[in-house]
C-alpha cells in the first residue's frame, strides 16, 4: 500500500504551511463529492467571490437545504470555508469561499490518494 501523505511529506520536504502538515480527506470521501453536480456549481459560483448561502442557491437554482448539504460537506473536506460577514445594521451572515486553489491525487500501487490540497 503506498506511503502515507503525512509520512512523505516529513521525509521528502520540509514542513512550510497547514496543507503540507495533514490532508484532510481521503480520497474516498473527495471524489463523489467532486463528482457531485451541485457541488460543482456551487464551487463555481464561489470559485469567484464568497458568497452567503441564500445567493449560491439562487446562482445554482437550488434549495438552500441542498446547498447547506453541500457546503457542510465541502467545509468538512477542507475545501470551503465560512467567515461571518457583518453589516453595519447590526445583522450578520456567514458566507462561503473556496479554501483551495489545487487539489494533487497520487495514483500507484493499486491506490488512490489524495496528498495534497493547496
Amino acid at each position: 500500500m503506498a506511503q502515507s501523505y503525512a509520512a512523505r511529506s516529513q521525509a521528502e520536504q520540509p514542513r512550510t504551511n497547514r496543507h503540507e502538515d495533514e490532508c484532510p480527506v481521503e480520497s474516498t470521501q473527495l471524489l463523489p463529492l467532486l463528482g457531485d453536480e451541485y457541488v460543482i456549481e456551487i464551487l463555481r459560483t464561489i470559485g469567484e467571490a464568497a458568497a452567503p448561502a441564500r445567493e449560491i442557491a439562487e446562482e445554482v437554482g437550488v434549495s438552500r437545504a441542498t446547498v447547506y448539504r453541500r457546503l457542510d460537506r465541502l467545509e468538512e473536506a477542507g475545501l470551503v470555508q465560512a467567515s461571518m460577514l457583518y453589516n453595519p445594521d447590526g445583522h450578520h451572515k456567514q458566507q462561503y469561499e473556496v479554501a483551495v486553489d489545487r487539489v494533487h491525487l497520487d495514483i500507484g500501487d493499486g491506490s488512490l490518494e489524495v496528498s495534497e490540497l493547496a
